[in-house]
């Protein structure tokens, strides 16, 4: 498993699939969290300092996504990731180590071109269950030299959890310092471009 990637949840066999009247490619909607609008807020008392345990997979410059100021760690690994169509009670949280580079405040959202037929949101590590469509990360110092796992490296670390009740390729959005920063995450979907 790679050090970027952290599945959450675990799934027992057959968990949620059969004895039911729906199509398992239709969430049972009822029972879903409110995605709320407002973003989460994640102060410098959640972060953390990057180690080697963090860069353990030697490919992760290549498996992270990057957007601007933001790196998802070994996130492209994701689209190869098994995630099974669940009812929407069932939702897979996928912790995503974040790093974001010192001082810098940043908004992730997901895209408003989610497919109609998923579900997906953001948690924090104070909130894992992911119920957000945004998360906020106050601007927090650099990582001081003597502990930096990567010495020109001072990038500050958040957990970021995605959740996803199918495969889906989700627009993932960054704001910081007045632009905007695009990427497609693929949950388990292949390749989404």
């Amino acid at each position: 498993m790679a050090a970027g990637l952290v599945i959450v949840a675990a799934l027992s066999s057959g968990c949620g699939l059969g004895g039911s009247d729906s199509e398992p490619d239709q969430p049972d909607r009822s029972t879903a969290p409110q995605i709320q609008s407002r973003p989460a807020q994640v102060g410098c008392d959640r972060s953390w300092a990057p180690n080697k345990r963090t860069f353990a997979n030697p490919t992760w410059r290549t498996d992270s996504l990057r957007l601007g100021p933001v790196t998802l760690l070994d996130a492209k690994r994701l689209a190869r990731t098994a995630i099974v169509n669940l009812p929407i009670k069932n939702d897979l949280p996928i912790k995503i180590r974040t790093l974001v580079q010192p001082s810098t405040p940043v908004t992730i959202r997901v895209g408003s071109t989610v497919p109609t037929s998923a579900r997906a949101g953001l948690g924090t590590g104070v909130s894992p269950s992911a119920e957000h469509e945004a998360v906020s990360f106050a601007p927090c110092p650099a990582i001081p030299r003597e502990v930096r796992a990567i010495a020109e490296l001072a990038d500050v670390g958040f957990a970021l959890f995605v959740t996803t009740d199918r495969r889906a390729c989700v627009p993932i959005i960054v704001e910081a310092n007045g632009r905007r920063y695009r990427e497609v995450l693929s949950l388990g979907a292949g390749r989404c471009r």
